[in-house]
């Protein structure tokens, strides 16, 4: 199974480390590294080494804070704002139902001469100007 490359890098490593029994080693390394392909590098951490790491969220909570101002001069100049937009909404919907209203308008214009038809004599020339 082993080449004789493999299997003289086997034995350099088991003089190295003082390992005797060198076909036990192969096999043993044979097993991890199949564990290791199939379980993933997890099942050899000793458990002293696997440490639950505590996560923290962070939580974002909107507030609506209301403060009372006792500025009367920033209070009259609120309500005067709102006053002017609310004229100013008043006028947009003005304009708008007026601009609806055109539109009906000319719809009607449309239709009107859309379906006006008038009639020629066939020896009309319609090319022709008519001055009077």
């Amino acid at each position: 199974m082993l080449s004789k490359e493999q299997h003289k890098e086997f034995k350099n490593y088991c003089q190295l480390n003082e390992i005797e029994d060198i076909d036990n080693f192969i096999v043993k390394c044979a097993k991890d590294g199949l564990t290791l392909d199939k379980y993933g590098i997890a099942p050899f951490l000793p458990k002293s080494q696997i440490q639950e790491v505590p996560v923290e969220k962070e939580v974002i909570i909107e507030k609506i804070v209301t403060k009372e101002v006792k500025d009367t001069q920033l209070i009259e100049e609120l309500e005067k704002l709102k006053k002017e937009l609310t004229e100013k909404y008043n006028i947009i919907n003005e304009q708008k139902n007026k601009i609806k209203q055109q539109d009906d308008v000319l719809e009607h214009f449309k239709n009107v001469t859309v379906n006006r038809r008038t009639k020629h004599m066939r020896s009309s020339n319609l090319n022709d100007t008519y001055y009077d």
